[in-house]
Parts: structure tokens; sequence; C-alpha cells
């Protein structure tokens, strides 16, 4: 019991999170576009990948409440049922890799010493 109220704690902040994430993403695409740019020198990651993933954020963590309201409201503890949540919260891996990764990398501007010059994934080699 203890585990679903930490689980439905956890899933209700990353709600809260993702859907401000998919306003401002929403936001963000219907004012410079769905696809990566450059807009005054500034460079845009894509934000249609950024929408899905703010979504998928929203999905694991509606997925992981669920779960924890169905084990706390009716005390159901079935194996494949969380099995199917898990696999759900896989999607996690996608919004990690798109926010915490690949949006960096995007838009790194080279600010390490020699590489003033370079812009985007060439600087993924040196990272």
């Amino acid at each position: 019991m203890q585990t679903a109220a930490m689980l439905g704690i956890a899933a209700s902040f990353l709600l809260v999170e993702g859907g401000t994430r998919v306003t401002l993403r929403v936001t963000q695409g219907l004012k410079h576009g769905w696809t990566a740019g450059e807009e005054n020198g500034v460079i845009f990651f894509p934000e249609a990948a950024l929408l899905a993933a703010s979504v998928a954020e929203v999905v694991f963590a509606l997925a992981g409440f669920l779960l924890a309201l169905i084990v706390l409201l009716y005390g159901v503890r079935n194996s494949k049922l969380a099995v199917v949540v898990l696999l759900i919260e896989q999607m996690g891996w996608y919004t990690f890799v798109v926010f915490t990764l690949a949006h960096r990398i995007y838009t790194y501007h080279g600010t390490l010493p020699g590489l003033e010059d370079s812009k985007g994934l060439s600087n993924f080699v040196v990272a």
C-alpha cells in the first residue's frame, strides 16, 4: 500500500510537469512552427519532438497514477496489470532522451574553448 501511495504522489507530480510542458510546447509550436529552424541567430529544436515527449510524459504519469488509484481504492493486486503499466512507463526514457540529451545537444552554441564556431550535434563527440 505504501508503494502504491508513493507511486501516486510521484505520478501526480509528473502529471503536473507533463501538463505544463504540453502547454508550453503547443504555445511555442504555434509561435515558431513545428520543425527545427533558426531565428535571429537562435536555433530552435523541433517543437513536434518536444510535444511528443511531453505527451508521452503525461501518458506514462497517468498510467502510474491510475495503477496507484486501483491498488489503493480497490485493493487489486494484479501482476499482469503492473507489467503493462511498467511497459508504458518505459516511455519515460523517450522523454528523458529528448529533454535532457537531444534538446541540449541540438541547441548547444559551442562555448567550450576552441569550439566557438561549432554548433549542434558535432559537439556530441566531445561530450
